[in-house]
């Protein structure tokens, strides 16, 4: 374990850097971040950690399992927005653990395999954008690479205690994103005879264990659902034993996209990786010689197509439902790349893309400080900061470009140094230029004031919670839809108003309360005056 602490410094001295200045950097983020921090907000202040709760209504969207972590580190140490943050990024540094530890099960006699994987995942440049980003994602992935972790000790001989970790893996997985961890997990582990020929047991065993496992994790799951369904009524417990799920796969509620939505995004998902030509010359040469007859790529690949292919037949696409594959994926290319050569310029071709994309923000960010006229005018403004980032890119590409280490591991660290120097240097310059029309602070505090003094706040249409935690609200705003305004107005004449607008706020309207940028609209909060003098804007 020392020798393992110690060879992992280098890179849990960048993931120290890069979460480090992301959280200093970058605000709490809406619309995904301030609704989970909201959820687990309204879980300490009213102490139900059965049933979560978003702006005062059961919220059955997603499980409860991050939520009690983020309440966990509060009973600790009180509640901050510092750990709240903190604990999705602690759960990818532990999936880079966690996936090191596989691979040494997979290849113990390659200590150099285990040794890349870290550092291609932190150097995925998808990865380390998402490092720091309080979401659902990390947690899974944490899970499903314990889950795969578990499956590899079963493999190698030790029934009881893997397929122990693989039940919990289910189980929590479920409590942390719902059913969707069987897309990770079963497919390896119902095609066990194809990637793990070399079992030490009976088949009849591992099947028979598979399943004793799954009625472990179920039960696991339904300790909580079946309380929590009851506790929240008949619609919630409906949407968590079915109606979530069902939704998604069938007909999204807001991601819905084609099937081949995913297709075009592996390129900018797998940079630097996919554009560096020794990972695809290690794999052409070792798939020749027997690359794909051993355990550890088919088990990836048992885990990667079918998830792949399952999320491109469903409605609901993000891009951050993959990073659960990515352990899998890079576990494929760890054990290519030590059997590639590489030459002088082995790096040219990833440096070349980053000198390219850095002349481009350069031209446009010189397009944006002139007149805004015809299609110039529709250049969004932040590109005026990102003329620095692109000098700092066409920099970074050219030091890359005549890096002259020869060495796989050497190799590896340059690139994913690149990728984690592109999020650092994002969160240096363009962040702080796009950091107003994000950071709810100001207007979650103008919110809580106008509680304290005893006014009831309606937010028009709709409202995920951005302003709870920021604010630390302890009252549910109400929402009403912009036509019974007037007659919410009546009820409450000292209320005020938030609005989105998203052109020029109501000239008619006067000048509101409080006003800010947010997210390409304008953010408002209004009296029952404002609103009264010109009605109609605000339908």
């Amino acid at each position: 374990m020392r020798r393992v602490l110690i060879s992992a410094l280098p890179w849990l001295a960048a993931w120290l850097l890069l979460i480090g200045l992301a959280l200093w950097a970058r605000p709490l983020t809406p619309v995904d971040e301030t609704r989970y921090l909201a959820v687990a907000w309204e879980m300490w202040l009213g102490g139900d950690f059965l049933v979560p709760h978003l702006n005062g209504e059961p919220y059955s969207h997603k499980p409860p399992l991050l939520f009690w972590l983020i309440n966990l580190g509060w009973l600790l140490t009180g509640v901050s927005e510092w750990w709240a943050r903190l604990v999705a990024p602690l759960c990818g540094l532990g999936a880079l653990f966690v996936a090191r530890a596989l691979t040494a099960r997979l290849w113990p006699e390659r200590p150099e395999i285990a040794a890349l994987v870290p550092w291609l995942l932190l150097g995925s440049l998808f990865w380390a954008a998402f490092a720091s980003v309080t979401m659902l994602d990390m947690l899974l992935t944490l899970i499903s690479t314990a889950g795969l972790l578990s499956l590899v000790v079963a493999w190698r001989g030790r029934l009881v205690p893997g397929f122990a970790g693989l039940a919990l893996a289910l189980g929590l997985g479920v409590l942390a994103k719902g059913p969707v961890i069987a897309l990770y997990l079963l497919p390896p582990a119902l095609l066990a005879p194809w990637w793990g020929k070399s079992l030490q047991v009976a088949w009849g065993r591992w099947y028979l264990a598979l399943a004793v496992a799954l009625v472990v994790a179920a039960a696991l799951a339904l300790a909580w659902a079946l309380p929590a369904a009851r506790a929240g009524g008949a619609i919630y417990g409906d949407a968590i034993l079915w109606g979530q799920t069902a939704g998604r796969m069938s007909e999204s509620f807001a991601h819905d996209r084609p099937f081949w939505w995913y297709l075009p995004l592996l390129p900018l998902l797998l940079f630097p990786w996919v554009f560096w030509p020794p990972l695809w010359r290690g794999i052409w040469r070792q798939g020749r010689v027997g690359l794909w007859s051993e355990a550890g790529p088919r088990l990836a690949l048992t885990t990667v197509l079918p998830a792949f292919v399952v999320f491109s037949l469903i409605s609901g696409k993000q891009p951050h439902y993959m990073l659960p594959l990515f352990p899998p994926l890079m576990l494929i290319a760890a054990r290519a790349l030590p059997e590639s050569p590489g030459g002088r310029w082995s790096l040219v071709v990833p440096a070349l893309l980053v000198v390219l994309a850095g002349l481009a923000l350069v031209v446009l960010g010189g397009l944006g400080q002139g007149p805004a006229e015809g299609h110039l005018a529709a250049l969004p403004k932040w590109l005026r900061a990102a003329e620095p980032l692109g000098f700092a890119m066409i920099l970074l590409g050219a030091l890359l470009a005549v890096w002259r280490g020869t060495a796989v591991g050497g190799r590896v660290r340059a690139l994913a140094l690149q990728s984690l120097a592109l999020v650092l240097l994002v969160h240096a310059t363009l962040v702080p230029a796009l950091r107003p029309a994000f950071d709810l602070q100001r207007a979650a505090a103008h919110v809580g004031e106008a509680l304290a003094r005893g006014h009831a706040v309606a937010v028009v249409n709709k409202y995920q919670g951005q302003l709870q935690f920021p604010g630390r609200l302890s009252k549910a705003l109400a929402v009403v839809p912009g036509r019974q305004l007037e007659s919410w107005l009546a009820a409450h004449p000292d209320g005020h108003v938030v609005t989105l607008h998203l052109k020029s706020l109501p000239e008619r309207a006067g000048l509101p309360l409080y006003v800010q940028p947010y997210r390409g609209r304008q953010l408002a909060i209004w009296t029952r005056e404002n609103v009264l003098a010109d009605p109609v804007a605000f339908r």
